[in-house]
């Protein structure tokens, strides 16, 4: 049974790399469990409903700019400081002189974007996930150098 999606229009607000608040260890020994263990990749995709106030609070689209701005800044400031406690989910895998480490001084991505002609609710209901995979970032291929 196909049934065939209309193209969702996406508009890209913003994508930066955010990193932690504070300094912290550049690099995190795996230990041999670890290193003997299969890679894993975990996509993550949040959603976040819009405050059904700001529709009515006056002041118009200025308004809820100003709103969306103020929450994407919370939600940077927010993960920025969590990657200073949890300091590897900052980082990328590498091998250095056979020892996998993690460099954790390379961020976490934080993209923000808007679906312009549905509801979150119609896209949660139905969603259509090869649009959806553009918001996930790519996995990065596995160096096959020594």
């Amino acid at each position: 049974m196909g049934t065939t999606q209309e193209i969702m229009k996406i508009e890209f607000i913003t994508e930066e790399t955010i990193s932690p608040s504070s300094p912290h260890p550049m690099t995190f020994n795996l230990s041999l469990l670890d290193e003997l263990s299969p890679p894993s990749y975990v996509p993550l995709l949040l959603f976040y409903a819009a405050n059904p106030n700001t529709d009515t609070a006056g002041g118009g689209s200025s308004y809820r700019d100003k709103k969306r701005t103020e929450t994407s800044h919370r939600l940077k400031k927010s993960l920025s400081e969590s990657l200073t406690r949890f300091y590897p989910f900052a980082g990328r895998m590498e091998t250095h002189a056979s020892q996998v480490v993690i460099d954790c001084d390379l961020g976490a991505r934080y993209c923000e974007a808007r679906v312009l002609d549905r509801s979150l609710s119609d896209l949660l209901q139905r969603p259509d996930w090869e649009q959806l995979d553009h918001f996930v970032p790519a996995r990065e291929p596995e160096d096959s150098s020594p």
